[in-house]
């Protein structure tokens, strides 16, 4: 029996080895000896084509060198899980593994940081509009309609028990004197910007700043807020026992008011306030420094002007 695709006996007797002119006529080639890479072999793919470092990878370690800035860390992170997965799929003809595992681990550190810090600044905020900033409005209107019990009510026991009524009325009339009724707090930071930008824009001399007093030293927390009065937005300072945060009590221990031509009011007549104002480059106005200042000279006298000007000798009116 015959079968088609075999050579018989007789032609291989003839030929020879059937396979022998297609074994001569094939490229030769040269088996090399496998590294790390299964694909890779001496510099050269699976299928003999040159190795080449993967831009993606390069892209992501250049990306996480500027992961201080938000955002940047995972757009490098995710560009070195893509530079992993295309070296992979490159069957050795990619390589650069190493920076993009570079890559994606600055790229994680920095996203790591970055979510914490800005965890950490919406707590905070939230703790400031939602804690902080009521308790100073309350006491700042309780202080202004003369209510001393609501008042004591914001503050610590020691501060409340040395709250003096005299100092407090020489507080408000103080304030109004110079921007009118007091009206309420603004809690917004881009409020609170703008009147630092206001007040300390006008000035033509800088604040120099000094140190805070003996008195003043302490767990304590001064924060701005804007004091929304008649006549203008003023800097106000409620300064927080910073010591009862943790058990949740938010209380007062003083507040400055800023006022105009580096001059600042306190609540209380010796609190930690007065002691803060000198670190700041503010003078404090308290009853008798106010009672001292001499009032403001009056305009001198225009000079008379004569009713007409004399006429010249040997030369009568009217002439």
């Amino acid at each position: 029996m015959e079968v088609i695709g075999l050579w018989s006996e007789e032609h291989r007797r003839e030929d020879g080895d059937p396979l022998a002119r297609w074994r001569e006529a094939r490229p030769k080639t040269t088996v090399t000896r496998m590294r790390n890479d299964p694909y890779a072999q001496d510099g050269y793919g699976f299928d003999g084509e040159p190795q080449r470092t993967s831009a993606m990878a390069v892209t992501s370690l250049v990306t996480s060198l500027g992961c201080c800035i938000p955002g940047v860390g995972l757009l490098a992170a995710m560009l070195g899980v893509l530079a992993l997965g295309l070296i992979g799929q490159s069957r050795g003809r990619l390589s650069g593994r190493g920076p993009a595992v570079v890559g994606i681990i600055l790229g994680l550190i920095g996203t790591v940081l970055w979510g914490a810090i800005t965890v950490g600044v919406l707590q905070a905020s939230t703790f400031y509009t939602k804690q902080m900033a009521p308790v100073a409005e309350r006491a700042l209107l309780a202080a202004a309609a003369g209510d001393m019990t609501a008042l004591q009510a914001e503050l610590t026991p020691d501060a409340g028990a040395d709250l003096d009524p005299a100092h407090v009325r020489f507080f408000i009339e103080t304030i109004e004197a110079e921007q009118g009724a007091i009206q309420s707090i603004e809690t917004d930071f881009g409020t609170t910007i703008e009147a630092f930008e206001r007040i300390y824009g006008n000035m033509q001399q800088p604040p120099q700043g000094g140190t805070v007093s003996s008195s003043s030293k302490g767990d304590f927390a001064p924060v701005p807020v804007t004091l929304r009065c008649a006549n203008g937005d003023v800097l106000a300072w409620p300064i927080f026992d910073a010591d009862g945060f943790s058990g949740g009590q938010v209380l007062l221990v003083d507040i400055m008011v800023q006022m105009p031509d580096l001059k600042a009011v306190a609540l209380r007549a010796d609190g930690p306030a007065a002691g803060f104002a000198p670190a700041f480059g503010w003078q404090v106005v308290t009853p008798e420094s106010a009672s001292d200042t001499p009032p403001p000279a009056p305009a001198p006298d225009a000079p008379e002007q004569p009713a007409s000007d004399p006429a010249p000798k040997g030369v009568e009116r009217g002439s």
